[in-house]
């Protein structure tokens, strides 16, 4: 009776492993998509969870590109600024080709006044991709917080120019507009 058991016991748990998702040996679920799941997450502020799964996601697979920059993306919205650094760091040694890479990193170096290391992030950005709205964009807030208005000017219209419809665009070069109006009269 207890060999029948046994069996009995084992044949169950083989035919419901079947039945079960498969796992990694961290516990996050393999068949999951990881990228999607993230910014789902992310796009509603759930940012814990979001990082998560991607962190799940790239335990699973530590060379993928897109999970690497949405990780930075969710450490820039959470204030971890260095990590944002190094996942894009990471992105841009998986994929050198990319602007979006090289526009977020730098991005992450804006927010930490690392003015010089920003720019360099951003003109390459530009060399890779000259009509990346954003990379103009944030090129512009550096070339303001620099005080060199009339590039900071011509790279925010750029990146209107270019269709770049988020309301802030528009806001930085009204509040540049605005903080030249300002400016006292040279003569």
């Amino acid at each position: 009776m207890k060999k029948l058991t046994i069996i009995v016991t084992l044949v169950i748990l083989t035919i419901t492993s079947f039945a079960l998702p498969t796992f990694a040996s961290d516990g996050c679920d393999a068949t999951t998509d990881h990228l999607t799941l993230g910014r789902e997450l992310f796009d509603v502020g759930n940012h814990d969870d979001a990082l998560a799964i991607v962190d799940c996601g790239l335990n699973l697979n530590p060379d993928n590109y897109a999970l690497y920059m949405l990780r930075a993306v969710i450490y820039c919205n959470t204030d971890r600024i260095e990590l944002a650094i190094e996942d894009m760091t990471t992105a841009i040694d998986l994929r050198p080709g990319s602007a979006y890479a090289y526009n977020n990193r730098g991005w992450a170096n804006f927010r930490l006044g690392n003015y010089e290391e920003s720019l360099a992030n951003l003109n390459y950005a530009l060399e890779l991709d000259g009509d990346l709205a954003y990379a103009y964009n944030n090129r512009g807030l550096v070339y303001q917080m620099q005080g060199d208005y009339q590039l900071a000017h011509s790279d925010f219209q750029t990146a209107i120019d270019l269709g770049l419809n988020e309301p802030w665009a528009a806001i930085n070069l009204y509040n540049l507009e605005f903080e030249l109006d300002r400016l006292p009269i040279e003569s």
